[in-house]
């Protein structure tokens, strides 16, 4: 349907959801995560832009390139937390609360190895569990897909989908006018 409509499918990322989680998944001896600012984000993504594939952030069902200015639009609402080696890019999660239909702690999740993904994954469901929140919803890449289905969240309400971003090139105007002017209409 996507296709006939012009559009073609630039990448696909997985959605995980658990309702009445009691624990978060261990993680030890890997690198700290902190909060940190759209703008230091930035500029730690630049040093391993692989981490964000096709340089675009999924978060709360939207997408925007990794750009500064759309970092700072989507720091205005969520938090940005990041590890880092050696001044370099490890993994990165993006987080809020999200209230409807209940309230819940909603993340994207970026890393280089599963070991990241685990750390942020952990860090995150660790931060809604303090927070009071028992259900979460985490968007991440699909090959950690496997990994996530080998930790226990103490839940048996949880599912996965997963959500595809589809792109449709927009011709330019002008040729599209050379076109219609150019059809021979037939009674």
């Amino acid at each position: 349907l996507a296709k006939a409509a012009g559009f073609s499918k630039l990448f696909e990322m997985a959605v995980f959801w658990s309702m009445n989680l009691r624990i978060a998944p261990p993680i030890r001896g890997y690198l700290p995560i902190e909060e940190t600012s759209p703008a230091r984000t930035y500029r730690l993504l630049k040093t391993n832009p692989s981490i964000v594939p096709y340089g675009i952030l999924i978060y709360d069902w939207k997408a925007l390139d990794n750009k500064l200015q759309n970092l700072k639009q989507i720091g205005k609402n969520h938090k940005f937390y990041i590890a880092s080696k050696n001044g370099k890019a490890d993994s990165l999660s993006i987080g809020h609360v999200r209230q409807e239909p209940n309230q819940m702690w909603n993340f994207t999740v970026y890393a280089h190895d599963s070991r990241g993904f685990v750390s942020q994954l952990s860090y995150n469901v660790t931060m809604g569990l303090e927070r009071g929140f028992r259900s979460i919803v985490c968007t991440f890449e699909n090959r950690f897909e496997k990994t996530l289905s080998q930790l226990d969240f103490g839940s048996e309400e949880h599912g996965t989908a997963h959500l595809v971003l589809l792109e449709k090139q927009i011709q330019a105007q002008e040729e599209y006018e050379k076109r219609i002017k150019n059809k021979t209409i037939i009674k």
